[in-house]
């Protein structure tokens, strides 16, 4: 791996959850019992979803979204993709879903939801 001298990879499920940042190591734990489990219900899923989501705002310190509305929109439609960014110092999902015959991108922020044209995010 001549590509990433002085960085250490980690290999076991302990390294992983040690080299998290301390306050996501319980979360890394749930992912990694989630991965080794035979079936993950749909509850679960969602939990971790939003979990994720929590996380990535601590972890760039923006404005955290109420995910629960994307995870919703998760179960409701059939989603295509899914994007994560950073506008305005908070925390953007753009879902472009399949809705009966047509697509439809849904921009979920703190401000609520609404519908746009493009997935990519906007600077700022």
């Amino acid at each position: 791996m001549a590509g990433l001298k002085g960085y250490a990879v980690p290999v076991s499920d302990k390294e992983v959850i040690e080299s998290a940042p301390p306050e996501l190591r319980e979360f890394v734990k749930q992912l990694i019992k989630m991965k080794r489990s035979e079936s993950v219900g749909e509850e679960d899923v969602a939990k971790a979803l939003i979990k994720a989501f929590d996380a990535i705002a601590l972890i760039l310190k923006l404005k955290a979204l109420d995910v629960k509305g994307v995870v919703k929109a998760h179960r409701a439609e059939y989603v295509l993709s899914t994007s994560v960014c950073e506008e305005k110092g908070e925390l953007v999902v753009r879902l472009t879903t399949l809705r009966e015959n047509s697509i439809a991108t849904l921009k979920y922020s703190t401000g609520g939801v609404e519908e746009v044209k493009t997935v990519v995010c906007s600077e700022g």
